[in-house]
């Protein structure tokens, strides 16, 4: 437990300065980084650490992809492109499924494609959040959400947990501390709106926080599940040794990929129908 914990503080007191310095292009570096580390190890979860004719357009995407939605501002502008890069990955691998069937099966060049575009996607989606104009400081909800359902679950689960959530997948995760995970993550949107967002806080407005913040946090524990059910079948405990008793960074940020991706597409869906909920 002392060992997490240091391992903790040291990450909090990385990435503060990379938050502090989010409107320069250390921001996306740092994205950048994280996302290729990410890939780099669930490649080679899944067994494709030295298939670089399948990884290495994955690696690029990663890289470019953050930079990209830096310099080009609301993802709008960028939307056709990121959809054509998309096109041309999945052409790219259906190539080589066709050709080079005797190497790459149809099954394992899905599961490539499918974990490549969400851990590039949930990374590069923190970017998109921070470029919006609605607010940019929207992107801060994405670590509020994923951190304070795991803190809170957790706490919860050793306090009040009685009820497995799902033995077979994560055995000491329960009903009672995904439950609080829930509550908790909720109250921090709300109060995430008191003290950042100019507009009055209206009874519909915090009703309103409280649901998407109710919805991330489910959304997050999904991500950590789903995480930990692609670590079991394929045989391994984390999926690597940068944080000494947390894992992998896939073990530290596999909430993170999924929360951002959700509230990207929960804040875009709100501001098309003239939501400002984070205005």
């Amino acid at each position: 437990m002392l060992k997490r914990v240091i391992t903790a503080i040291v990450a909090v007191i990385i990435l503060l300065p990379i938050l502090w310095f989010s409107n320069t292009f250390v921001f996306p570096a740092a994205i950048a980084l994280v996302t290729c580390i990410s890939l780099f190890e669930m490649f080679s979860c899944i067994g494709f650490k030295n298939k670089l004719s399948v990884t290495f357009p994955a690696y690029l995407i990663g890289i470019a992809l953050p930079f990209l939605g830096k310099t080009a501002g609301e993802i709008n502008s960028i939307l056709p492109l990121i959809c054509a890069v998309i096109f041309v990955y999945i052409l790219y691998l259906m190539m080589l499924a066709i050709f080079k069937h005797e190497e790459y099966t149809l099954n394992s060049l899905a599961m490539c494609y499918m974990i490549a575009i969400y851990i590039v996607g949930g990374f590069s989606s923190i970017q998109f959040l921070r470029n919006m104009s609605v607010n940019n400081n929207i992107y801060l909800l994405v670590f509020i959400g994923a951190w304070i359902t795991d803190i809170f679950a957790y706490f919860t689960g050793v306090l009040w947990g009685k009820h497995k959530l799902c033995k077979a997948i994560s055995p000491k995760k329960t009903i009672e501390g995904s439950i609080g995970g829930i509550f908790f993550c909720a109250i921090s949107f709300v109060l995430f709106g008191v003290f950042n967002l100019d507009t009055e806080m209206t009874i519909g407005k915090i009703a309103l926080l409280a649901g998407v913040g109710m919805i991330v946090s489910i959304v997050s524990q999904i991500g950590d599940l789903s995480m930990s059910l692609i670590k079991r079948h394929y045989g391994i405990k984390d999926f690597g040794k940068i944080f000494p008793g947390h894992g992998g960074m896939l073990d530290r940020f596999d909430s993170i990929i999924a929360v951002s991706l959700m509230l990207f597409i929960l804040v875009s869906a709100l501001n098309m129908f003239y939501i400002e909920l984070f205005a």
